[in-house]
């Protein structure tokens, strides 16, 4: 990465719900006060993104979809759950209510003719002669200016004549179709406009004549199947005599005059189509921006899951996300508010409690604290709507992602890289740059691609090196994690660590490089020799997050994993965690074979950090694997574990060693997958990095990433666990092109070396570099890097922590499962 000094990182109000928890209770506490008891102060400030309630179409999302070409059908499928799309619905009518009031009037473009009791031949009237109606003495008063007066027990309907246009002089709209006066359940009079279901949808005001043509085709089929379901289905306004009223509480409606010329011609172009779950249109909602995830009905207005299965939750990372707040509220403002209303009276206002959030991050349901008692209330329909927020996704604080890719070139001639994103949907970015002879580039994909989740290829014409890092903020918690990529995909892969918990968060994430879609099996072997097994479809250039605490089974769970593909693909684990009084995250790729050695390099147990080494045994027979820690000063302690047939041992290393830095070898009797974690706590700093091992030892190493300044400390650590001293040599390669440094350093037999960034590389501080390793005997190398990332303009720092074992050869191809962005 370059850098962080040279960027301006500013408060970016982005809470990626969809894909992490959010871990934040959001509570106001006085030190005051007895421990957990809830305290009054004096101010409230909430922010969050989105609008409306989140459900269904993300019409922010429909619009990216639409720009990249995806076609209206497949964008329908996205954000509504196993639906079809069907025809047959044209001739349908709609009535829609226009507005209420005392008196209507009403006139034309061209003539028409008035029907006072709606039966007979009607009056015939001219263009622009006002007809005015009231409801007078239990009667229709039907006032026609030059003609007469009618009473009568029966509505009022006005029919244009060919080509015409009923005009509402109340709110100077005209409108297709005929015109009813009607009583409405108040004592005042509908203006009832009576349509065939295609020109409804023309007069529809939900989104501008400039969208492109797959969005407009997109919101036409949704409108459509909105308006037949709620004719069909729908009693709300059948005492009225309508289907759906004109406001945004239905669907925006404006009549002829509001008609745009490319709506229109995605009305004709999909006449007659609505989208249907199991026979029937669905309730099509949508709504302007979900905030990066759409919202499950059910979690809006109550009711169970199973009501309405075609509207559940769905990512929704495409699209700019729309940002509300900050607002404030004096704590008095706030108790006026409650208080003003029965079900959240709460006397003395205490605390606020938004931790019931849904897997979108939307708040669910508000618990108020007060004198008076607890209330809870939905977050949607009544706290947000009290509060005058746009949505119920309110983020407790300042959330943010940066990824980088870093690229190591080591050959005497330049490299082309290709660098092709893809999204879960299939979308794809294709970047390329130009890597320098004997340097290294940092490629920030921050302004590259999308917003949201991403994996990656990258193809080369020569041979080079490339991590992947990604610097997150979350829930008032940063850190960051990073790894090196897989030369190959494949059709297993190996995850030996994993956990899941109220405050542990795990995800699979799988790419498919593939042009074609393929299926997945993810084999969990949460411990007693049980498996759960998850079987998932990941599209063609496209890849898939798996939250594994939301598979049956699996929730408070250890989660090795086998994933098995009949085509080969790339898979990598992330964690998001709150862990003795340590936040972070942490991603590791998995391993493509079994080994009976595993060799790791770093390894500390001084005050703060605490090693896990995990070994896993995903075979129908036990085994027994023996453990060897190798000290900087060449001490070594050993220990042997049993592990039993489909289970994971996991090894609390500091129990076997403190205060000193050490590398491991593990060696079991039958072939096995280990993984290390180390969470830490030290210095300010707080997190947890984690890698797989190596199956084995080699010559070179190779890291594409490396940085140091006064807010980044980086080292090497290399372990030799051969009989004879190594003599190591690291070249050190710049951003900006200067010359190769060189160091050279030994490492004992049967022991641990600790090279530790800094003037040792000769660039200096606030440099970028890569690293190659070259031994004359076989090692195992790590960079572990701890740092305090963030801008300096003083409003935030993120601290944390990432390790990535080494390459051990440059590559043409190296691929990514994880990524993820703003």
């Amino acid at each position: 990465m370059t850098a962080p000094s040279g960027f301006g990182f500013l408060l970016r109000l982005i809470q990626r719900s969809w894909r992490l928890p959010l871990f934040l209770t959001f509570l106001f506490i006085m030190a005051c006060f007895p421990e957990n008891q809830l305290s009054a102060q004096e101010s409230y400030t909430f922010q969050g993104r989105g609008t409306a309630h989140g459900v269904g179409l993300d019409m922010s999302g429909v619009k990216a979809l639409a720009d990249d070409g995806v076609g209206y059908e497949r964008i329908l499928k996205i954000y509504y759950s196993g639906v079809t799309i069907d025809g047959g619905q044209e001739g349908q009518t709609m009535r829609i209510g226009i507005l209420n009031g005392g008196e209507l009037q009403f006139t034309a473009d061209r003539s028409y003719k008035v029907y006072p009791n709606n039966t007979g031949g009607g009056v015939s009237v001219a263009r622009d002669v006002i007809t005015h109606v009231t409801y007078e003495s239990g009667r229709y008063v039907t006032r026609i200016d030059g003609a007469g007066v009618w009473r009568s027990t029966g509505f009022t309907r006005l029919n244009p004549t060919s080509g015409g246009h009923i005009k509402i002089l109340n709110n100077n709209r005209k409108y297709r179709g005929h015109m009813e006066a009607r009583r409405s359940t108040t004592g005042k009079l509908w203006a009832i406009n009576v349509i065939n279901i295609e020109d409804y949808i023309k007069g529809l005001a939900e989104e501008p004549n400039s969208w492109p043509r797959e969005g407009q085709r997109t919101l036409a089929v949704a409108a459509r199947t909105y308006g037949l379901n709620k004719k069909l289905y729908s009693t709300r306004w059948d005492p009225e005599n309508f289907d759906v009223d004109a406001t945004m509480g239905s669907q925006y409606y404006l009549g002829f005059d509001a008609e745009r010329s490319n709506l229109v011609q995605a009305v004709n172009d999909t006449r007659g189509k609505v989208i249907n779950y199991g026979g029937k249109a669905i309730v099509a909602a949508y709504h302007g921006n979900s905030g990066g995830h759409t919202e499950s009905l059910h979690n809006v207005w109550g009711g169970s899951a199973s009501s309405y299965p075609y509207l559940k939750g769905v990512p929704s990372p495409w699209g700019k996300v729309y940002h509300w707040g900050p607002k404030t509220f004096t704590r008095k403002q706030l108790e006026d508010i409650f208080n003003s209303r029965p079900e959240s009276r709460i006397g003395t206002l205490y605390g606020i409690d938004l931790s019931d959030r849904t897997a979108s991050g939307r708040v669910r349901k508000a618990r108020l604290i007060g004198s008076a008692g607890t209330k809870e209330v939905w977050g949607f329909s009544q706290f947000a709507a009290w509060l005058g927020f746009r949505s119920s996704l309110i983020d407790a604080g300042a959330d943010s992602w940066d990824q980088f890719v870093l690229l190591q070139n080591t050959n005497r001639s330049a490299a082309k890289v290709r660098l092709t994103f893809f999204s879960e949907s299939g979308r794809k970015k294709v970047v390329k740059r130009r890597v320098p002879p004997n340097s290294r580039k940092t490629v920030s994909v921050d302004k590259l691609i999308w917003p949201g989740p991403n994996a990656l290829k990258i193809s080369a014409d020569n041979p080079v090196v490339a991590e992947r890092s990604v610097y997150f903020k979350h829930s008032n918690s940063g850190g960051g994690h990073s790894t090196v990529g897989a030369r190959r995909p494949s059709r297993r892969w190996y995850f030996a660590g994993g956990q899941t918990g109220r405050n542990i968060d795990t995800w699979l994430v799988i790419a498919n490089p593939r042009t074609a879609p393929v299926t997945v099996t993810a084999v969990f072997m949460p411990g007693k020799g049980k498996r759960v097994i998850k079987r998932v479809r990941v599209g063609g250039s496209s890849r898939k997050s798996i939250r594994v605490k939301s598979i049956t089974g699996l929730h408070s769970k250890a989660t090795p994993v086998v994933v098995k593909s009949p085509k080969p693909i790339m898979v990598e684990r992330s964690s998001y965690f709150k862990f003795k009084k340590r936040v972070g995250g942490f991603a590791s790729i998995g391993s493509n074979r079994l080994s009976r050695n595993w060799y790791f390099a770093e390894g500390f147990t001084g005050k703060g950090f605490e090693v896990r080494l995990f070994l896993f045994n995903p075979k129908n027979t036990s085994t027994k694997a023996r453990v060897t820690i190798a000290k900087k000063n060449g001490q070594q302690v050993s220990r042997t574990y049993k592990i039993g047939s489909r289970r994971r041992r996991e090894i609390i290393l500091n129990q076997m060693v403190s205060g000193t830095d050490f590398g491991i070898k593990v060696h079991a009797r039958t072939k096995i997958v280990a993984a290390r974690t180390v969470y830490f706590n030290s210095s300010g700093r707080s997190g947890a990095h984690s890698t797989m091992g190596s199956p084995r030892v080699y010559k070179k190493w190779y890291f594409a990433e490396g940085h140091i300044d006064d807010r980044f400390d980086e080292l090497i650590a290399i372990y030799n666990p051969t009989d004879y001293r190594a003599a190591i040599t690291l070249t050190y390669r710049s951003e900006n092109g200067a010359a190769a440094v060189t160091r050279t350093y030994s490492v004992n037999s049967k022991s641990r070396k600790t090279v530790t960034m800094g003037g040792a590389n000769g660039f200096g501080a606030g440099k970028s570099f890569s690293v190659e390793l070259q031994s004359t005997r076989r090692v195992v190398a790590e960079r572990v890097m701890y740092f305090d990332y963030g801008g300096n303009n003083g409003l935030e720092t993120w601290t944390g922590g990432h390790v990535t074992i080494g390459a051990v050869k440059p590559s043409k191809l190296w691929y990514f499962a994880e990524g993820f962005n703003k």
